[in-house]
Formats: C-alpha cells, structure tokens, sequence
C-alpha cells in the first residue's frame, strides 16, 4: 500500500502543484490558507473539480481519481481567478485502486422495484431517456401520510451508496443482474424536505472504520437525473460547478413553505464584513452585519446574532430572509450579526459550552458590534454545535440573551469527566438551577434520529424546559441535518419567538 505524508508550501501558484494519479487513486489531504480561497484540481484532460471552498484556516479535502496522469491544485482567492500564494498543502492518503478492498457483488433485493422498471435487460437506453425526461428519485404517493421514493443510478462498477440523512448508515443501493440500474426504496413522510447525493464505487479502503465512513466523501455526487439541485452558494450554477459540489434536491408534497429564501423585489438591506480579534480567544475572525433598510443610529433595534456566519450569508442568505420577512412585516425592522468560526477546529473547540467563547461574545463582540447600534433586545442562535452554543450563552447570559433560537442543537454533547446521568449537559443545567428569564424556540429534524441523538436530545432539553415552565416554541420537521432544513426554520423561529416572548 502507498500512502504518504507530502508538505507541500506552494510558492508559484500560476505553475500548479503537481501530483501523479492513476485511475482509482483515493487522496485526502489538507488545505491550509491564511486568506479566504478557493482550492481546485485539474485533471490531466484540463477538467476541473473544487475540492475546498471559501477557506481561511484548513479544510480536509477527499477524492477519488478517474483519470491517469499528472494533475495540478490550484488556488484562488475566493470566487475571483486572482491566483494565490503561500498556503500549505498536505497529501496525508494516497491509496492506489489495487490496496483497496473491494466489496462482493451480491444481488439481495429487499425492496419490490417499480412496476415501470421491471423486466429490463441489457439495453436500458430507453428506461433512462425516461428517468431523464421524469426525474429522480421516484415518487409514488402511498396515502395523506407517505410515499415510496426510489432513488436511481446509473453504471457503477462495484457499489453505490447514498449519501443522505435519511441513510444515515449510507445505505448501499442494489444492482438488477444484467443491467446498469441501481436502486434503493424508502417510505418517507410526505412532509420530507432533504438533501442527497449518490456515491459510485466508494473505495474500501484497509483504514479505520472512521475513515473509511469518510471515504464516501472521495465520490459522493448530486444525482444527475435529478431536476431540484441545491447550491451551496446563490452564484453557484450547474454550468459553473462540478458535480461533486453541489446536491440534489427533495421537497415531498406536504413539506412546510419556506417562503422567505428566494430574493424577491423588496427594500434590500446592506451588509458589511469587518474583522473581529478577540484577546479572551487569542484569535481573528470575519464578522457580518446586516443593517435593515433605512436604518437609523437614533432607534432601537432587534439584533440577532447567529452563529457559523459564514455559511449563513454565503450558503444560506440570511439577510435576504430577513428583507423579505421585514418587508412582508412578519418581523419588525433587525439588525443581523453573523459570526464566522474560522474553521473546524476552532469550531469544535468554541462552540460546544466554552466559557472562554461566551466571555468573549458577551464582553467583547457585544461592544465591538454595538458602537453605533442599540439594541432593542439580542436573540442568540445557531445550528447544530452552534445549537448547543447558544443555549449554553442565553443559559449564563439571560440579561444579554433573553431569547434563543436553536436548530438541530447538538445536546448529546457530554462535559468531560462528567457522570453518565449529564450526558445531555444542557438539560441537566436547566433542570439543576432555577427558571431563568429566557424565552426559546428549539427544532429537531426527524431524520436526526437514533440512540442519544440530535432529535432524542432536543426532545429530553424540551421535557426539562416544559418542566420548569420556560416560555417554550419546540417544532420538529421531517429533515434532517442541513441548511436546506435550516433556512426555512430560521424564519419560523423568529416569528414564533416575536409572537411568543414580546
């Protein structure tokens, strides 16, 4: 087996670095850089695949070769063709197709296909110029409640495997002897809203099973057959970005609206980006304000402040969210806060109850953001480890933070060292300490499921607030674990929170 360890410290990006592949090659590497860039791969036929977007810390990056040559990374400073310099790269895997395991072909079909594709034999072209025309995943209503949704794909050579919260295990589709289909069947709500991707011929790779969940990553792509892709930014198109980076769509018939995300003609806020440096965290960090139509220095405002800011005005735009809900006067006029987190690392370690970080946003950037706005009242919010964040802040910090909107709050989270019967660290602070002036709105999605899981969680930290009679919104969705579920709960919390605690 060869895998190596490369340093790499690029000095002449317009030349590349170079790398030699051979076709099925699996690579991971690192991608370190001091300046938001954009990280891409060109293959030895000139076609091109992103491998990190928007980067300023370091960002993993996954895949699998389909082509024999030299190829070359370039970089460029974030969504322009301004190339870059003095960011680091480390090749940590690079595992040839003959060093990994590959998976038994086994024909086991556990789920009737549909009735219009059965009977397919080797000549398929007519079934998929009709899966082309009709669009996938199928979709057969079953009654008010569910449908069957079979998800197809087209010509792998060993396995496929779907990438999705709904298949939170990746669950491998099944190939029709003889063909080029593969297929797989669920019965799913018909209020589901979720993002997919199918993953062909996924290496399995003689590394830790940890790893090897990851290794999906390396071919996991949006389904091209279907017509709903999903973007994770508003430049983004298909004609602009390569399979691999964008997702498929599904929105069943009975999903909740999210009738705020699409920018519509209505008075348009600014937004300004500005640097943060904290001396509590010892580090710098990007900062978005967004500032309501007509704002005034003179009048008190609503001021939320949201946490992964990053993807909250790049893949999600909030503040064309909060245009629309303003102009609609679903909301009164607010200011936007969007807090960057540098990186995954820094995430990781901030997020999830850290004194360190609350102090520096409660002392620092409250300051920092308010020079020249007044706040009305703050709403502290966040998904995921940004979730359990901002329960953790408004908990410390009610007087600050009188209200908090959590979505998909990541309360499983233990303290270290701490007995078995806190493993869900917020619920036990709630339950342990008094009602504090706190008014919430807290969402889980249903496909966030499982022992001690996001939803299982969020539900326990819902008993123990009702319990102690907190002002309380709790809403689940059939979603899962995603800005595509996301977008649309952030603008029912706001007005669930407005009609509940004002």
């Amino acid at each position: 087996m060869r895998s190596v360890l490369l340093s790499l410290l690029i000095l002449l990006p317009s030349l590349g670095q170079a790398i030699s592949l051979k076709e099925g090659d699996f690579v991971k590497g690192e991608f370190i850089s001091h300046q938001e860039a954009d990280l891409y791969i060109q293959f030895p036929d000139k076609t091109t695949r992103l491998l990190a977007k928007n980067v300023q810390g370091e960002k993993i990056f996954l895949f699998k070769s389909e082509q024999q040559g030299e190829a070359n990374f370039i970089a460029y400073k974030t969504g322009t063709s301004e190339l870059i310099d003095n960011f680091t790269l480390n090749i940590t895997q690079q595992i040839p197709l003959n060093d990994q395991k590959r998976l038994k072909k086994e024909e086991v079909f556990t789920h009737p296909l549909l009735q219009n594709i059965k009977g397919i034999q080797k000549d398929t072209s007519v079934f998929w110029q009709r899966i082309k025309e009709v669009g996938t995943p199928l979709i057969e209503k079953i009654d008010e409640q569910k449908s069957k949704v079979t998800f197809l794909y087209r010509g792998a050579k060993q396995n496929v495997k779907l990438f999705s919260d709904i298949a939170y295990t990746h669950d491998d589709m099944q190939q029709i002897a003889g063909t080029d289909i593969w297929y797989r069947s669920y019965i799913l709500p018909n209020d589901a809203r979720f993002l997919y991707k199918v993953a062909p011929d996924v290496p399995d790779l003689p590394v830790s099973s940890g790893e090897q969940r990851r290794a999906i990553l390396a071919t996991a792509q949006a389904d091209l057959f279907n017509h709903y892709p999903y973007f994770e930014s508003p430049s983004d198109d298909i004609k602009t970005i390569d399979k691999f980076n964008y997702w498929s769509s599904v929105t069943l018939s009975h999903a909740v609206e999210q009738p705020f995300v699409t920018k519509k003609d209505t008075l348009q806020g600014s937004i300004q980006k500005v640097y943060f440096e904290s001396t509590i965290l010892g580090n710098k960090r990007r900062v978005w304000i967004y500032l309501p139509k007509n704002f005034s220095k003179e009048k008190y405002y609503p001021i939320l402040y949201l946490l992964d800011g990053a993807e909250y005005t790049q893949q999600v735009s909030v503040p064309t969210i909060l245009d629309n809900m303003i102009a609609e006067h679903k909301i009164q006029p607010m200011v936007g806060v969007f807090i960057d987190t540098i990186s995954a690392k820094t995430r990781a370690e901030e997020l999830p109850a850290n004194t360190q970080f609350a102090k520096a946003l409660t002392e620092e950037l409250i300051p920092f953001v308010e020079k020249t706005i007044q706040a009305k009242y703050r709403i502290i919010s966040g998904s995921s480890y940004g979730g359990l964040a901002s329960a953790y802040i408004a908990f410390n910090y009610p007087h600050l933070f009188p209200q908090a909107l959590i979505m998909s709050g990541s309360f499983w989270w233990q303290a270290k060292e701490s007995p078995p019967e806190e493993n869900n660290y917020m619920a036990w602070q709630f339950a342990q300490h008094d009602k504090k002036p706190l008014c919430l709105f807290i969402s889980a999605g249903r496909f966030e499921a499982g022992e001690n899981s996001i939803l299982a969680s969020s539900r326990h930290l819902k008993d123990v607030l009702k319990a102690k009679h907190y002002p309380l919104i709790y809403k689940e969705y059939s979603a899962g674990h995603s800005y595509f579920s996301w977008q649309g709960v952030l603008s029912d919390g706001l007005i669930a929170l407005q009609n509940l605690c004002l």
